[in-house]
């Protein structure tokens, strides 16, 4: 058996054994902006997904560099992707923006067996 099959299986049990507490969040992707920058309009559409939420407040890292408080970390079990431009809206209504996105790839099968997002 591969590494990665025993990482598989484990992400798998973490999973089944977490599903039953995991909360339901909603996710919109980010749209595509327009030739003017805009973005287009209309409502974000969301799809509802289960993960694992935590208060994590710590210091993150963003993409352009800065450094800044999280609030929470929401991690998604599974293939999910995540552009620090979505939006999350978490089970009691909370929303802020996503400072970072950190996955871990699952090589062969494409996607994420994880995902984690740090949100301020």
């Amino acid at each position: 058996m591969a590494l990665i099959d025993i990482l598989r299986a484990g992400v798998a049990t973490v999973d089944k054994v977490t599903k039953s507490v995991q909360p339901t969040v909603r996710h919109a992707a980010w749209r595509e902006e327009d030739q003017d920058g805009e973005g287009y309009a209309g409502a974000p559409s969301f799809v509802e997904r289960k993960a694992v939420v935590e208060r994590n407040e710590r210091i993150i890292r963003t993409t352009s560099g800065q450094l800044v408080a999280s609030k929470h970390k929401i991690t998604f079990v599974g293939p999910v992707t995540v552009d620090t431009r979505d939006t999350i809206v978490l089970p009691s209504g909370q929303t802020g923006p996503l400072l970072a996105v950190e996955t871990f790839p699952d090589a062969g099968k494409g996607g994420a067996l994880i995902t984690e997002v740090w949100q301020g």
